[in-house]
């Protein structure tokens, strides 16, 4: 596993990190964990499949196989604060990425 702690002293906003796994320079492919407040004022910490550099390219994926662990996303003092635990090793739909 790997833990992550961000802390973006800019302003209350989202906070994501993504990891492009398959070793490229890029963006995309990847998948992302991202921590936000969602409309009714709540918050949430969700993973993501980045398909392309677009709004509609970030897709929300389930979790069913417990990767993303002690997740939580804050937001004080004109602060927003992301922390979680993932696994290392991936496996989705059956394949280890």
């Amino acid at each position: 596993t790997f833990s992550v702690r961000l802390r973006y002293t800019g302003g209350e906003s989202w906070i994501g990190i993504g990891v492009n796994y398959n070793g490229r320079v890029s963006m995309t492919p990847s998948y992302a964990v991202i921590g936000r407040v969602e409309d009714d004022g709540s918050t949430s910490v969700q993973r993501y499949w980045l398909d392309t550099a677009r709004l509609e390219g970030v897709i929300p994926i389930e979790d069913v196989n417990g990767h993303l662990k002690e997740a939580s996303f804050w937001q004080e003092g004109g602060e927003s604060f992301l922390e979680f635990t993932h696994d290392l090793v991936i496996e989705e739909f059956g394949v280890v990425q």
